[in-house]
Formats: structure tokens, sequence, C-alpha cells
């Protein structure tokens, strides 16, 4: 398999494998990264205005090419993905400069601000680029990103309101709520993470999966064969296995008979 890019992030070595278009998710960039060991992940391609590039991952690839979804989709960082992105970079670029807004662009709506991206960058494109980028800081009812006559909009209550200086960036922004986005970065990391402590600790990697919505918890890991190669696999809950065990007990003992 042909590496795109070869990554080192969260103390691992990574290859970034496969990037294509998916008709599944508006045509957006899907990455393939693999881990060295051979353990798969899928994920959109996205832009975060503050953290930069990364993958959000909501599936895991078997050996036999079938999809299983992780239970909390996890985001991978890397500045090395931005190459591969093609939309919203312009925008993107900007708002991690400093790009300046006034606190007068802000009107008052009953008990919150509004701002319009379309009005602000005077195009319906570049507003809608502006306002996926800002959506990437969506925090409950003091922060959010919604359409308003059609048009994408930030929506802020008073309380973040009063805390932007008359000259404010999207870090301004970011600064407010600070802890909160750091917790929730830390949390979608956290597979990777667990990916490394599992490598350092030489145990394989375990992972909570579901083939769809109404399929029991399984779980996505590694064999090794006895050539030492390994490959990503669905391990089958203990009552399956024991099942397949004595299915293969009992041809073997037929087998025998037939001898």
């Amino acid at each position: 398999m042909n590496v795109l890019k070869k990554i080192q992030k969260y103390g691992l070595n990574w290859d970034l494998v496969s990037v294509q278009e998916n008709k599944y998710y508006n045509m957006q960039k899907e990455g393939i990264l693999k881990q060295q060991f051979g353990i798969t992940f899928a994920g959109i391609l996205r832009l975060h205005p503050i953290y930069g590039p990364y993958m959000d991952v909501r599936s895991v690839i078997d050996k036999d090419k079938d999809r299983y979804s992780i239970l909390v989709p996890q985001y991978f960082f890397a500045e090395e993905l931005e190459e591969f992105i093609d939309k919203h970079l312009q925008w993107y670029h900007k708002l991690r400069d400093g790009y300046v807004f006034s606190k007068s662009a802000l009107k008052p709506q009953e008990d919150k601000y509004h701002m319009s991206f379309t009005v602000l960058t005077g195009s319906v494109s570049d507003g809608r680029s502006m306002a996926v980028l800002f959506h990437q800081l969506d925090y409950g009812k003091s922060v959010y990103v919604e359409n308003y006559r059609k048009r994408p909009f930030l929506f802020v209550d008073k309380n973040t309101y009063e805390q932007l200086p008359a000259k404010w960036t999207i870090h301004d922004l970011y600064n407010i709520y600070k802890e909160h986005y750091d917790e929730q970065k830390q949390f979608r990391e956290s597979l990777w993470h667990n990916i490394a402590k599992a490598r350092a600790e030489h145990k394989p990697v375990k992972i909570p999966v579901v083939y769809n919505n109404y399929s029991l918890i399984q779980t996505y890991s590694e064999r090794t064969t006895p050539y030492g190669v390994k490959f990503p696999m669905i391990l089958m809950d203990e009552e399956n296995q024991k099942r397949i065990d004595e299915i293969n007990r009992k041809y073997a003992k037929d087998s025998q008979r037939e001898r």
C-alpha cells in the first residue's frame, strides 16, 4: 500500500495511506490512517481555527475492509494533514493569523448577540467558510453558529459579549472558554494516548466498536501471525468464540472417524 504521508504524532509513527472524497459525507475528503502495526482508521479531514488540521475519526477498518464505528469520535491533530485539505483554507489562515472583528458587528437580539458572516465577508461562499470554522468553537448557548434567514450567523450570549474587547479575534473568543475547549480536545485525543500506552507496555490495542446502531459492542484489535505479521481484526465475544471452538472440535472428531 502506498503511503501519502508519514506522520509522527502522539509518540507513534503513522501512515496516511489514502485521501479520497466520500460521497456519504457530502464529498468531503476522507483520510485512511494506518498505525505501523496495522490498525487502521478512517475520518474526514477538517480544519480547526485554533488547534489546526485534524482527522475526525469515526470508524476503524478490519482486514476484510469492513468498517466499524468507534463509540466516541476521536480527533487526530497533525499539521501534515493540511496539504490534503482544499476547502476553507483562506479563512482558516486569516483567522489563525489574527483577523480582527469589531465588537459593533455583533448586533443585539433579545438576550444574545449575532453577527452575519455573509455581511461581514461580503460573499455567500466566504461567509459559509467562516461559519464552518467558527462552528468548531460551538459551546452550548454561549457560542454557536446557526442559520438565520437562510444565512450563517455567529451567536453569543451576553456573558461572552461582555468579555470580548472592542477589537477582537477568534483567539479572544477561544480564550474566554479555553478550559472547556482544551478539555474537549484532550477527551477527543484519548484513544491515541491509549494506543501509545499499549505499545509502550507491549500490550495489544483493544478498541470498543459497533458494526451498526443495532449491533452489540465488539472489540477491534490485532492478531499476530506465526511469522510476526500483525493485522487488524474484530475479536468475537466469549460466547460466540466458545460456539465456534465447539464446532471446530466436533468437525475434528468427525474427520478422525471418517479416516
